[in-house]
């Protein structure tokens, strides 16, 4: 349950604070890698190239290398350092999508080999 937790509070810190993320869920979707457990969530007022500009910048911080790959519009950070959830390297993958005046943004963590969170964990 902490690590949900270290996840969850990862994700929101991730938003500066004139940002209003909402309806953070825990969900199965599609991606690059096939249907995988991720985290989405709903930003209100902001546009998604914003949001998408905002997450880069922050995922220079985990000294991760980052591309946008075109033919799937994730953005993917390789080998990204986030203590708060693992001492491990990760992967992580990213998709904005504009909803009205929403922008939903899902997230994915590789912790190499699984993704976060774990089925078992889910289920508990």
């Amino acid at each position: 349950m902490k690590k949900v937790f270290n996840l969850t509070a990862w994700l929101i810190v991730l938003i500066p604070l004139t940002m209003q993320a909402q309806n953070l869920q825990e969900n199965e979707r599609t991606m690059s890698q096939g249907s995988k457990p991720g985290f989405s969530m709903n930003i209100d007022d902001v546009s998604t190239k914003e949001v998408e500009r905002l997450w880069i910048e922050y995922l220079k911080d985990t000294k991760a290398k980052t591309k946008k790959d075109r033919k799937t519009d994730e953005v993917f950070a390789d080998d990204a350092s986030v203590p708060a959830i693992s001492s491990n390297l990760m992967d992580v993958y990213a998709t904005f999508t504009e909803r009205g005046k929403q922008t939903e943004m899902v997230v994915w963590v590789d912790l190499g080999g699984a993704f976060w969170p774990p089925t078992a964990l889910r289920k508990n």
